[in-house]
């Protein structure tokens, strides 16, 4: 099992202490009671969520041919009023979190009242939500803000927890017009959408710009010097805090002698003022510096300039073209195993690679004309020899062809098992995880030092604690097991029923989708391939199916 202070990434925050840690606070127990709160609100938001999403994916899943066909919304009349319903459904859901946002508010109180401090709450040694809101820079250390920042990671973790158990869920949502968002919700609040919303101080909407002056930026901040924008009221803004350098701190202009100003003053070499270019041939660079062998550009004494210091390249480090052969002048040269000149190229298919050795399995790159089907080698559909394990492949990628035995309604029905199966496993995962770290805030906040001076009831408490904690990970594997073995009862075909097929599994046209998984998947042996290898990627937990919660604290 991972570290303890993981296991509440998705649940509430991160709880930065460690076993041996002792309550810093007399309201220890108000610690405890204020996580208490929050935490089963948070988990049912999160768990609501999902729901609501995985209800939308079976109603869209109920639409004809729905899996074997591209129509939307807008051009099938089944996927609209599905679409309409959904979108009211998860209106609703988001207004259910109305409860969540009021819990840290309520738990919370300013310094010298009943209730836990913000220090506490933000702080290593209290609920550690300072690692929560690194997520989301721009709210502010108030527990309402905290309380919003909380929710969007929430609705992060549901949207990507979805995605990544549901096959083509993300897809079936997207083709109802409700495209998840789980790659840029983490570090942003809806900054963009023309409502100024807690934290921004201004949102212009499609008018915010990084670019033009006195416009509100693209991260909902006010115009302010050092965004390198000048302003109406800045004499300039080169973007940095240094002195001296012509644009003072302050947005003001240097006084006297600067780069930039067209007179070569002490320590310049050259300065022609507005003409000064990082870019053009023989021209006064930048930093008032003379055109110079290894800036990059080519002037009127220099063969070439490629801007390194590598002899043998191509363009050696005195500025002249290497002499003789190199990788790349089209010549297949001692120690190169092609060389096709500009042609190298390390994502065409069967080209000499631009390190010159001869496309290969393994590069990432599927070569046809070097008797390759599919890459990366050695996953489940795919041998270390970049040859599919697959029925049927396609010659030039790993995209299979769909399997004729496996019908639409046996692919829904799959795909219906396979949505309630990771729910289940899931929320059942969670609740155990819930129990877990419980135990351990009330052995961490729980046990006074004035109560417990030598550290032998919170030693026993963390040792009872660790002891559930570790079951955890057993149980959570026999539920697993389990709901695999139901999948397989319910992802079959035909008449009697077979398993349908991995091709089936696997292809994104007209099958389940599965094809990042099977890619990613490492083979049993690298010689068979078995359909409830590629189930048991739905393998979820609350510290693995969460990337972008990342684990601000290590190990």
């Amino acid at each position: 099992m991972r570290t303890l202070t993981r296991l509440v990434v998705s649940l509430v925050a991160l709880v930065g202490v460690s076993p041996s840690v002792q309550a810093q606070f007399d309201d220890g127990a108000l610690l405890v009671q204020c996580q208490k709160t929050v935490t089963p609100l948070a988990a049912q938001f999160e768990r609501s969520r999902r729901a609501a999403l995985g209800h939308c994916a079976r109603k869209a899943l109920q639409c004809p041919d729905v899996l074997t066909s591209s129509t939307t919304a807008s051009s099938d009349a089944c996927l609209a009023a599905v679409a309409t319903k959904c979108q009211a459904a998860i209106d609703a859901q988001a207004q259910s979190g109305a409860p969540l946002l009021a819990a840290l508010t309520g738990c919370t109180q300013p310094v010298g009242s009943v209730g836990v401090s913000i220090d506490e709450v933000t702080g290593d040694d209290g609920l550690a939500y300072e690692h929560l809101i690194a997520l989301c820079p721009q709210a502010e250390l108030t527990a309402d803000a905290l309380s919003q920042c909380q929710s969007r990671v929430l609705v992060c973790n549901a949207d990507l927890q979805f995605t990544k158990s549901v096959p083509r869920g993300a897809e079936l949502l997207a083709r109802l017009g409700l495209p998840l968002d789980d790659s840029g919700c983490i570090g942003n609040t809806p900054c963009g959408n023309g409502e100024v919303d807690p934290g921004e101080q201004c949102d212009d909407g499609v008018d915010n710009s990084d670019t033009d002056p006195d416009a509100c930026r693209t991260n909902c901040m006010n115009p302010h010097c050092g965004d390198g924008v000048t302003d109406s009221d800045e004499q300039c803004d080169d973007g940095n805090a240094v002195a001296g350098d012509g644009c003072e701190t302050d947005c003001t202009l240097t006084p006297g002698p600067t780069c930039g100003d067209g007179t070569i003053d002490a320590g310049e070499e050259c300065d022609d003022g507005p003409a000064n270019s990082n870019t053009a041939p023989d021209a006064c660079r930048l930093n008032c510096l003379d055109p110079y062998c290894g800036d990059g550009v080519v002037d009127s004494d220099e063969e070439c300039d490629d801007g390194n210091a590598v002899d043998g390249d191509g363009c050696d480090t005195d500025c002249t073209l290497t002499v003789g052969s190199y990788c790349g002048d089209g010549n297949v040269d001692p120690g190169e195993e092609c060389d096709e000149g500009p042609d190298n190229s390390d994502t065409t298919p069967d080209a000499c690679r631009t390190d010159c050795t001869d496309p290969r399995c393994g590069d990432g790159v599927v070569d046809p004309g070097n008797g390759e089907e599919c890459e990366p080698p050695g996953t489940i559909v795919c041998s270390s020899d970049c040859v599919s394990l697959l029925p049927s492949s396609s010659a030039t990628a790993s995209v299979v062809a769909p399997d004729a035995t496996a019908s639409h309604d046996d692919l829904v029905r799959c795909q219906g098992a396979i949505l309630d199966g990771t729910r289940s496993l899931y929320d059942r995962t969670v609740a155990l995880e819930e129990r877990c770290v419980s135990k351990v805030l009330q052995c961490t906040f729980g046990i006074s030092e004035d109560s417990d001076p030598d550290g032998i009831k919170s030693d026993a408490c963390f040792e009872h604690a660790n002891t559930m904690c570790l079951k955890v990970s057993t149980k959570r594997d026999a539920l697993l097991t389990k709901q695999v073995a139901k999948l397989g009862k319910k992802c079959t075909t035909g008449t009697p029923p077979v398993p349908i097929a991995v091709a089936s599994l696997v292809d994104v046209v007209s099958g389940l989708g599965f094809q990042a998984d099977a890619q990613s998947c490492p083979a049993n042996g690298g010689q068979t391939v078995d359909d409830a290898a590629l189930l048991g990627q739905l393998d979820l937990d609350a510290t693995t199916v969460f990337p972008c919660v990342t684990d601000l604290q290590g190990d």
